[in-house]
């Protein structure tokens, strides 16, 4: 249940957020400031963009080229308007949970109204490497996907909100295993479950090869 008192700060926190990372501008709603609002006061969570800077900082330090974001298949083709994800929430002083707000738009439907189960997919996987990233990349490492499983609770609504928490359950050696909910609030019902397993790169992996500029 949302806290009656819906603050505008947290509406002006997440909004900065979100529009660090992609262009034009987000008008941050009062649900999604309620959301945040709860799980900060409620849940201990703190909003975060630690797991970003992680990434950054082992990327740099693998000297690799930094790829404009921007026209990356995720930014140019998928997060737009209709598919956005505002910064992580994290639990304070933890890495291995954290929350994130995704809004799934006309775009991202199957049937009429409904979101498409790839796009759900989709945010469990972005999510998930969101939770490697504040777990383990500030130790200078990467990983990537080796396994994602998604139940289909029951169709999920387009263009609504949906809160994903996410969590690591197991380490064992290189191997990260996670799990993770969408729901449609902080206590809402659960649409969907997932599954994941992310192996610790031992090498980065190759970059390919540059492009001539056209």
């Amino acid at each position: 249940m949302a806290l009656a008192g819906m603050s505008e700060e947290f509406k002006q926190k997440q909004a900065l957020f979100f529009n660090q990372q992609h262009s034009g501008l987000l008008d941050v709603t009062d649900e999604v400031a309620a959301w945040t609002e709860e799980l900060v006061k409620q849940e201990n969570f703190v909003i975060t963009s630690k797991p970003a800077e992680y990434l950054e900082t082992v990327r740099t330090n693998l000297k690799w080229d930094h790829m404009n974001m921007k026209k990356a298949l995720v930014r140019l083709q998928l997060m737009d308007s209709t598919l956005w994800f505002l910064p992580a929430l994290q639990r304070d002083g933890e890495r291995n949970q954290l929350c994130g707000i995704w809004r799934f738009g006309d775009s991202m439907v199957g049937h009429p109204h409904v979101t498409h189960g790839g796009a759900i997919s989709f945010a469990f996987d972005e999510s998930f490497g969101v939770l490697f990233a504040s777990a383990f990349a500030y130790q200078g490492v990467l990983g990537m996907t080796a396994n994602l499983s998604v139940d289909y609770k029951k169709p999920y609504p387009a263009n609504k909100h949906a809160l994903l928490r996410a969590h690591v359950e197991n380490v064992e050696r290189r191997k990260v295993f996670m799990k993770a909910t969408l729901q449609d609030g902080p206590n809402g019902a659960i649409y969907a479950e997932a599954k994941a397993l992310f192996i610790i790169l031992k090498d980065p992996p190759p970059q390919s090869a540059k492009r001539p500029e056209s």
